[in-house]
């Protein structure tokens, strides 16, 4: 498949994942080199299907049910702050990602076909 991994946003995603963290009193996410490569594999997924399950026809934590506790998806959101802002709006992605039980975190962004497909994979 033809894409690009942008990990300039991943990066900034995860600041200002970690600074809205910071901001309720919350450690920041440890970046996660493992669950970096289950988030490009579910980006790429994603592509398929803007969806929690697999294109497999699997649930989303079949791709390392050890250690994949939660994921947040987004597309096209724009900007890092424009994606957490809008992850953090909806609270079944709040839930989650202002959790303190969730500790490590991988993020990837995704660009194909002119859209970028966003994934943050959550652990312990």
């Amino acid at each position: 498949m033809d894409g690009t991994y942008d990990t300039k946003l991943a990066g900034e995603i995860l600041t200002a994942l970690n600074d809205a963290r910071t901001q309720e009193g919350l450690d920041p996410f440890d970046s996660n080199a493992g669950l970096n490569q289950v988030a490009d594999v579910r980006a790429k997924e994603i592509t398929y299907s803007l969806s929690h399950t697999r294109a497999n026809g699997s649930y989303w934590s079949t791709v390392a049910p050890d250690y994949y506790e939660a994921e947040c998806i987004a597309k096209d959101f724009g900007t890092a702050d424009d994606t957490v802002n809008a992850w953090l709006s909806e609270s079944s992605t709040r839930q989650y990602l202002l959790n303190d039980a969730y500790a490590s975190i991988g993020l990837s962004c995704f660009q194909y076909a002119g859209s970028d497909y966003i994934i943050a994979a959550l652990g312990k």
